[in-house]
């Protein structure tokens, strides 16, 4: 079983353990007094009530002095609790797979820890009658001849496991069902997905089994989200999922491609004159919590400056009419701008853009070379404009000019009629974008629907959109700050499928490798021969 043993029940009592060697008769003879007192302090200890315990993993050595023993020990320590007959099944996982040595306690605690997960108390095998010492119709124990759906009457299953080590080691532990917490659970319209693996091959096997993991079983998608930012470790071959897809419905799930990332070239991001696309941020701002909050905040700011500098033209997104917006470069640049400090915000840093239009003073801004009042100054009041860009803050980032090919100029940014001349420039289409600088472009600006890099591109879905985004940022090696997405505090982890390792033959040729060692045996006499000539 892929689970997490934690996840499959809780130990109700702290580990207890004590060592009755200096009262025993012999190095490896039991002792029921050590094995009697350890039981009864570690039900003492879990504060529960005995009779609510349905199953106990004895150590069970099968011998006809040690199980006596055993089942002694533990009906003296239960009488201090209860005078219930039969009511608690015993078994030991050693007639299924013999004795483990050191290792027999942990394999009747993984054992146990899955009876309490399934709800299942499991048949003794190849057991007929008891042993003639020991009267069981005296004692709380029977001994389970076939599987058995557990029924108690407590909210919870409750089971032990004692093991019994030479020199007289005894150890007992009371354990109970995991009770899964439920998060509160924040609203997803979409869920995204990493995964990553050391070749392709045993990624698209991953990919496999989570889509099926995600369509089939009841785990709710942020989990698995959560489940695999968390506890899995990122590879260069990369693939991420989001559910659902939109193309498809509820249920479904899409897959991108895979990407190497030790391939890859830094993504650069083209910002500019947003064209068919504002409305799309429009709807992002009304379905993603991430960038409504800071959307939201720099609109504030916004309508404060403008309100400050004599301006009673403020914008509200809920009552913007974006094809009749006078104010289009203000709404361009707070749309674009707040989308990279979403990014940001998810611990997504951009260092290289293309830019054209107002993509330069969007660049220029989330990059901190100027502020967020000197931008929107240079929007409104063009001709007061007296900005300086800091050079030491660009020292970290790149951006070039779309149409001029070449980095930005930032000794004329001071200019009014810079700016008028920029924020003229015509819009750049994906197709005709070209760097150097990386392989990968994600096009922030552009609606066009026959390229797969554009943040808007051929879906219909905001969102969606969105989401592809940052997979393509973490697939092109870039942090991302999973558990902003999905914080703790609202999601669990999740049993999932493991790593798929590629299941490769490598068969050794006996005749070769027999020449081989033939071989050198020739070569070390030859030279040992030399050697004695030369002397």
């Amino acid at each position: 079983d892929h689970r997490d043993l934690h996840s499959l029940s809780t130990r109700r009592s702290s580990y207890l353990r004590n060592n009755d060697g200096n009262c025993k008769a012999g190095y490896t003879a039991p002792g029921i007094k050590g094995q009697s007192t350890v039981i009864q302090e570690a039900i003492e200890l879990s504060g529960i009530n005995p009779e609510d315990i349905g199953y106990i993993e004895t150590h069970g050595t099968g011998t006809s002095l040690g199980d006596p023993i055993e089942v002694e020990a533990l009906a003296n320590a239960f009488k201090y609790f209860t005078t219930k007959k039969q009511y608690c099944a015993l078994g030991s996982v050693k007639p299924n797979i013999g004795h483990l040595d050191s290792a027999a306690g942990v394999t009747g605690l993984i054992k146990t820890a899955l009876c309490l997960s399934k709800g299942i108390i499991p048949a003794n095998i190849n057991y007929s009658k008891p042993n003639n010492k020991i009267n069981f119709e005296e004692t709380p124990f029977y001994v389970n001849t076939k599987n058995t759906a557990w029924h108690n009457n407590s909210m919870n299953k409750y089971a032990c496991v004692s093991s019994f080590g030479l020199g007289g080691t005894n150890a007992h532990m009371v354990l109970s069902d995991f009770k899964c917490h439920v998060p509160d659970r924040l609203s997803y319209n979409h869920v995204i997905m990493p995964l990553s693996a050391r070749t392709k091959e045993s990624l698209a096997n991953t990919a496999r089994k989570t889509s099926s993991e995600i369509t089939t079983n009841n785990n709710v998608p942020e989990d698995i989200a959560y489940t695999l930012a968390n506890g899995r470790t990122d590879y260069n071959q990369r693939l991420f999922l989001i559910t659902p897809d939109t193309s498809m419905g509820k249920g479904s799930c899409y897959s991108s491609d895979i990407h190497d990332n030790a391939k890859s070239s830094s993504l650069i991001v083209y910002i500019g004159n947003t064209y068919k696309s504002l409305e799309k941020y429009q709807s992002l701002y009304k379905t993603n919590n991430l960038y409504n909050d800071t959307l939201s905040k720099n609109l504030s700011r916004l309508n404060s400056y403008m309100e400050e500098h004599g301006s009673n033209n403020s914008i509200s997104i809920d009552e913007l009419d974006i094809t009749a917006s006078k104010d289009k470069l203000l709404v361009d640049f707070i749309f674009q701008f707040s989308l990279l400090e979403t990014y940001q915000n998810l611990d997504i840093q951009i260092k290289d853009f293309v830019v054209s239009g107002i993509g330069e003073l969007i660049a220029l801004t989330i990059s901190n070379s100027i502020t967020f009042e000197e931008a929107i100054n240079i929007i409104t009041f063009s001709k007061d404009t007296q900005v300086k860009p800091d050079k030491e803050r660009l020292k970290n980032y790149t951006i070039i000019s779309a149409t001029k090919q070449e980095e930005i100029d930032i000794s004329l940014c001071n200019s009014s009629e810079y700016w008028k001349e920029i924020f003229g420039e015509e819009i750049i289409h994906s197709s005709a974008i070209k760097c150097e600088i990386g392989q990968t472009i994600l096009n922030m600006s552009i609606h066009d629907e026959n390229n797969d890099n554009c943040l808007f591109g051929n879906d219909c879905n905001a969102e969606f959109s969105y989401y592809k985004s940052l997979g393509l940022f973490w697939q092109n090696g870039y942090n991302l700050n999973w558990n902003i997405l999905y914080p703790k505090e609202n999601c669990t982890k999740v049993p999932l499928p493991t790593y798929s390792f590629e299941k490769k033959r490598f068969w050794v040729d006996v005749q070769q490798h027999t020449q081989q060692i033939e071989k050198q045996k020739s070569d070390r006499k030859s030279t040992r021969r030399n050697s004695s000539h030369a002397n």
